[in-house]
Formats: C-alpha cells, sequence, structure tokens
C-alpha cells in the first residue's frame, strides 16, 4: 500500500510537471505495478478521488473516539474474510475489517469504499453480516448489547458496520471525520 501511495505522489508530481507524453508512460510503467497500462492522468484522478484508505479512514475514527475500543486487529486475510465472514470483497473499492482479539468482547468495525452501482449490494452485505452477530455470534450479556446497538449505513460511498455497546456514538464520530476530516 506504501508503494502505490508513493507512486501516486510521484504520478502527481510529474503531471503537475508537465511532463510530456513520452514520458507519461515511462511513468506510469515505472511507477505502478506491472501489467497496467493506467496514464498519470489516471493516476492523479485516482488519488484526488481517495484522500486517504478506508485502513488509515478507521484508525482516525478509532484513535479518535473515547468509546473505549477492545483490543482489535485488522482481518487481512482473504478466506477468513469470505469464507468465514461472509464477506464479497470484489464489489468493494476498498476496505477496512477490525474485529476484537479476545474472544469474550464481540467487536467488528467494518468501512467498505464502494461505487454506487454496488452500494445496495454493499449494504445488504453488512446487514447479513450484521443478523449472523445477533443471531449467532453473541453469548455473553455484554456480547448481546454490543450485538443489538450494531449499526449499518452509510455515508457517500463509506458503507459501515459498527458492532459496540456504543456504536451510535461511534456513527457520530465516523460521519464527523467524513464531514470535516476531509475524507473522499
Amino acid at each position: 500500500m506504501r508503494k502505490i501511495k508513493i507512486a501516486l505522489i510521484l504520478a502527481a508530481a510529474a503531471a503537475v510537471s508537465g511532463c510530456n507524453g513520452d514520458n507519461e508512460a515511462g511513468i506510469a510503467d515505472h511507477t505502478l505495478s506491472a501489467g497496467t497500462d493506467t496514464t498519470v492522468s489516471e493516476t492523479v484522478q485516482t488519488f484526488e478521488k481517495y484522500v486517504i484508505t478506508c485502513d488509515e479512514f478507521a484508525e482516525r475514527v478509532m484513535s479518535g473516539d473515547s468509546a473505549g475500543f477492545p483490543r482489535h486487529m485488522t482481518v487481512t486475510d482473504e478466506t477468513m474474510i469470505s469464507d468465514v465472514m461472509g464477506y464479497d470483497l470484489s464489489i468493494t473499492e476498498d476496505h477496512s475489517i477490525n474485529t476484537q482479539l479476545v474472544s469474550a468482547d464481540l467487536f467488528e468495525f467494518t468501512v467498505i469504499r464502494a461505487d454506487d452501482e454496488n452500494g445496495e449490494a454493499v449494504l445488504k452485505m453488512l446487514e447479513e453480516r450484521k443478523d449472523y452477530l445477533r443471531e449467532r455470534a453473541a453469548f455473553y450479556p455484554a456480547q448481546v448489547e454490543a450485538a443489538d446497538a450494531t449499526v449499518v449505513s452509510h455515508t457517500g460511498d463509506i458503507y459501515y458496520l459498527i458492532c459496540h455497546k456504543d456504536a451510535k456514538s461511534i456513527e457520530k464520530a465516523l460521519i464527523t471525520e467524513v464531514m470535516y476530516g476531509q475524507i473522499r
């Protein structure tokens, strides 16, 4: 991810400096992953569209809120995400899935960026995950409280599931971050 960000910054700098068409292709070939035919202008548009990743966004929300998040981890294993959690990442543009480390807690904070074409499918997928958390994952009273408070919604192209006893206050922090944190 860091290499892609550096590539985007270099591509943006090249575009601003007025590279001619021959140099644009050379920069794109050297800064993007092999096999892409992305031009500098397409790269700059992507850079402008997404100021931060979903992982960075989720971290900003979780670090700035006083809701008391349990110890958690970012889930990156694709088998876990698709087979265990039921998420179809093919309909997403970017995602961040965070869940508890200790099994006595029930916590999940999922942030997905999706285009208008896939928005309804992403909402349906998040609702199905919410149903699973409420009906099959909550056993202890604190887990039931967190599951019952789960929020699924979206603001713009940011779709989210918040399973936490203070999900509403976390949602307010998320919306504030979208509105005032210059999230695109």
